[in-house]
């Protein structure tokens, strides 16, 4: 019996095998993680994407408030809900297909004031002759997922005051 277990020929074989395994289960390891890092980045990069892209529809919705705000109509003037203004608005807030996605910019009405913001100069005319309207720019973008489970989607709104006579 102390011969057999004595007996060390073969250990080295039984050691090589033993670390060949163990080497090979390692690299596997590294590939899968990669592999998931990998999936996690393209993941983030869709994401910034969208987040870029509603931000552009974002930036259209304040170009157009700046350029030509739309009017309210007479009801959503006194109505006390936010209202999505539709009517009078430029032709390029309406969704468009960009390179790799889609934006969608939105005009919502918020409320108006008689009174200017604080801070500005009243004239001779006082009060009556300002009035502010809010406003909410909003935009949202969106990045198809390669899988067709839907999209990646990003959604920014800003409120804006237009103040005029």
């Amino acid at each position: 019996m102390m011969k057999v277990v004595g007996n060390q020929r073969g250990i080295a074989m039984v050691l090589a095998i033993s670390l060949v395994a163990l080497l090979s289960s390692l690299g596997v390891y590294l590939i899968w993680e990669s592999g998931t890092a990998f999936r996690m980045t393209k993941a983030m990069n869709r994401y910034e994407s969208a987040f870029n892209l509603a931000e552009a529809a974002l930036q259209l919705g304040l170009r157009c408030i700046r350029r030509s705000a739309p009017s309210p109509n007479f009801q959503q003037l006194n109505s006390g809900t936010v209202q999505t203004i539709s009517e009078g608005v430029p032709s390029y807030i309406a969704a468009q297909s960009m390179g790799q996605g889609t934006i969608t910019p939105r005009i919502d009405y918020l409320g108006y004031r008689t009174t200017p913001p604080p801070g500005w100069m009243l004239n001779w005319q006082g009060y009556s002759s300002f009035h502010g309207l809010y406003y909410r720019p909003v935009g949202q973008g969106s990045v198809p997922l390669p899988s067709g489970k839907g999209n990646a989607q990003s959604t920014v709104g800003a409120v804006t005051l237009k103040v005029a006579r």
